[in-house]
């Protein structure tokens, strides 16, 4: 890659990402005046430093002892100080923009006002290199066409200098620039969050009005129930079905399930399950592939849990099939009654058409 991949090509040279990043790229480019080629080839180059930089947060904890040394000496304060950032600046005023992509920590002694990339438009109308920095050859903007460039190879091969730059090219000045001078370049700030968060698949959408469903409910009779309608919370049952998310669960991610957010310690692999902070026996839980489901259910103790989404007033249809046993709307209150007073959403099912309530499958109460 570029920068990123200057530092670390021993590294983490088998590191690939998906460039979906490039969507998140907000530019006019019309305003720009870009051709179509020169503004995906400018995504591109900006997609791709996102890659590089979400790539080494990702695999951090995976990396050798050699691996993390390199990554802490050579790219930790750019990702400590927050992000990094692009801009698009015409530095030689030849009615064309150079692409800066540049950190975005200015009171970092090292890495503030630092020139990570800079591109200018070339042949075929797409952006070519100018500068690179690397941790031995650096550049930092000094405002206007001005940019400084430190560095060291060794004891008596350093650089000091200041280059202009004029019609696409880099002209040395042969003087150098006091750090003080340096210029925080006004940037497309990009901050890039990993999500790690595991989340169900909320199936119920208490926005919008609820029709023709099947719902899991929880409630109390026989102040929750009378002769025309359930007062009924709401509830879903817990189903993770984004299964190459569950695949790289690992420690450090977030767990949202029976309306808890989980801190992931600890995953084991059990049986074709996941285990989850030591299972359900150390306060932990269980995230179980069931026969026949695309997907695992979150489960502690053997029960499935279940995520409170709301409360609503269900109604009644003139008839409703209680356990296969047809029930006048009045009547059902009592038939509940007869297997208990209060329900959790594992044991109340129904299901909804036409906004009514057709179909009840109950099991004994809590």
């Amino acid at each position: 890659m570029k920068f990123s991949y200057l530092f670390l090509c021993g590294a983490l040279s088998a590191l690939t990402l998906s460039s979906a990043q490039a969507e998140n790229i907000m530019v006019d480019w019309d305003a720009l005046n870009l051709s179509e080629n020169a503004a995906e080839s400018a995504s591109d180059l900006i997609a791709a430093d996102a890659d590089a930089i979400l790539a080494m947060r990702d695999t951090e904890d995976t990396l050798t002892e050699e691996e993390r040394e390199v990554l802490r000496r050579d790219y930790e304060l750019v990702l400590d100080c927050g992000s990094f950032g692009y801009n698009f600046v015409d530095l030689d005023s030849n009615g064309t923009p150079e692409l800066i992509i540049a950190t975005n920590c200015p009171e970092d002694e090292f890495f503030g006002k630092m020139l990570l990339e800079v591109y200018t438009l070339g042949e075929e109308d797409a952006f070519t290199p100018v500068l690179k920095s690397a941790e031995r050859d650096r550049y930092y903007y000094c405002g206007g066409n001005r940019i400084a460039n430190v560095g060291s190879s060794g004891a008596y091969d350093s650089v000091d200098t200041t280059y202009a730059f004029e019609n696409g090219q880099l002209i040395d000045q042969k003087v150098s620039t006091d750090p003080a001078a340096y210029v925080q370049m006004d940037l497309e700030v990009l901050n890039f969050e990993v999500d790690n968060s595991i989340v169900p698949d909320y199936v119920i959408d208490m926005s919008e009005e609820l029709t023709d469903c099947m719902l899991q409910i929880g409630l109390k009779l026989p102040e929750d129930a009378d002769e025309t309608s359930l007062y009924a919370m709401i509830y879903n049952e817990d189903l993770f079905d984004d299964v190459e998310k569950i695949a790289n669960i690992q420690p450090g991610c977030v767990l949202y399930t029976g309306g808890d957010e989980i801190a992931i310690s600890s995953v084991e692999e059990k049986d074709g399950n996941i285990v989850i902070n030591g299972g359900s026996e150390n306060g932990g839980l269980e995230l179980v592939n069931e026969e026949d489901t695309n997907g695992f259910f979150a489960e502690r103790g053997g029960k499935h849990l279940f995520t409170l989404m709301g409360q609503a007033q269900l109604l009644l249809a003139d008839t409703v099939s209680v356990n296969g046993k047809t029930v006048a709307r009045a009547d059902v209150g009592t038939e509940l009654a007869a297997l208990g007073s209060e329900f959790g959403p594992e044991q109340l099912t129904v299901r909804l058409e036409n906004g009514f309530v057709m179909e009840i499958e109950a099991k004994n109460s809590i």
